[in-house]
This record gives structure tokens, C-alpha cells and sequence, in this order.
């Protein structure tokens, strides 16, 4: 298992090595951030993604998430400068992550190798971010958040000890301040 110190240490290498591509960069933090699968990421398009002004919202699920700073940065440098990408317009190749054959988007597989170079294994990088995630919020929450299924998040839950009522009762704390 990965430990809170190396998810940290490597979410902070993602956002600020410049060496690191912007593709590799983005990805990585979406799946330590928001609990994605490559295979989820490979499917993301340019139109799931809202840029306006300093605010980038990227639709993961039902909902659009506000990305922080750091990964807005990187999402609005991969849909605006696809032309310096020599990538085609989004309405010939939609994708987020365009693969090498045009209108195709890159295979989970290579995005999945690619993120584990540069420091973590996606499946269990994936499974802390998920852990973490579903301490804090409820599973229906969770899974309309993040285009997971009721059970899978309902299974995240449990596994991290996190329950609804323990959710209501910090929110009704934290809003009455």
C-alpha cells in the first residue's frame, strides 16, 4: 500500500516538475486527486471541460469538479495549445488525451505506464485516492462526484470507515461556524 507521505510527495512532484510532459502531469494528478482510472481518462474530451476565467471545471461524472490551480493550469494547456501539439481541432479529435492516430485518444494502457514512470503504480495510487475520498464524503455523494457506481463507492466507504452520519454531523458543525 501507498502511504499519505508518498501520495503527497508524489502529487507534489506532478505539480511542480516541469520535466515531468504536461500529458503525464495531468493524468497523474487526476488519478491521485479525484480516484480515476486510466481507462476513464483515456475517454475524457475537450468538451468536458470549462474554462471561465480563472475557474476550470472538468465534468468527471454527473457534475463539473473546480480544479485547483495547479491542474487547472495543466488542463487549459492541453485543450489551448493543441495547435502547437500538432493535434487537430477538438471537433476532429475531441479527446483530452489524443492519441497518435488522429480522432483516437491514447490507450489506458500507455497513460497508465506512462503516470508509473514517473513515481507510483495508477492501481494503487488509485485505490489511496479512493480510500481517502470516501472518508470524507458519503457514498452516494461520492460515486453522482465522480462517475462511479452506488456499489463501488458504497465498497469505498465501507473500506475507509466512512459512514453518512459522521458526514452530517461535520457539516452541520462546520456550516453553523
Amino acid at each position: 500500500t501507498i502511504s499519505a507521505g508518498q501520495i503527497q510527495a508524489f502529487v507534489h512532484r506532478l505539480a511542480t516538475d516541469d520535466s515531468i510532459p504536461t500529458v503525464e502531469r495531468t493524468a497523474g494528478l487526476l488519478v491521485a486527486l479525484y480516484g480515476q482510472p486510466a481507462t476513464r481518462l483515456v475517454r475524457l474530451r475537450v468538451d468536458h471541460v470549462t474554462i471561465n476565467g480563472d475557474e476550470v471545471t472538468l465534468r468527471l461524472g454527473r457534475h463539473r469538479v473546480e480544479l485547483p490551480p495547479v491542474l487547472a493550469g495543466l488542463v487549459v494547456e492541453l485543450v489551448c495549445h493543441r495547435r502547437q501539439r500538432g493535434l487537430a481541432a477538438p471537433a476532429v479529435n475531441p479527446w483530452l488525451f489524443p492519441g497518435g492516430h488522429p480522432g483516437r485518444p491514447l490507450t489506458a494502457k500507455w497513460l497508465a505506464a506512462r503516470i508509473t514512470t514517473h513515481g507510483l503504480p495508477v492501481a494503487e495510487l488509485r485505490a489511496a485516492a479512493l480510500l481517502g475520498l470516501a472518508a470524507e464524503l458519503p457514498a452516494a455523494f461520492l460515486a453522482d462526484l465522480l462517475g462511479i457506481s452506488a456499489g463501488t463507492a458504497v465498497r469505498w466507504t465501507h473500506a475507509a470507515g466512512g459512514e453518512w452520519a459522521r458526514y452530517a454531523a461535520t457539516r452541520a458543525r462546520t456550516s453553523s461556524r
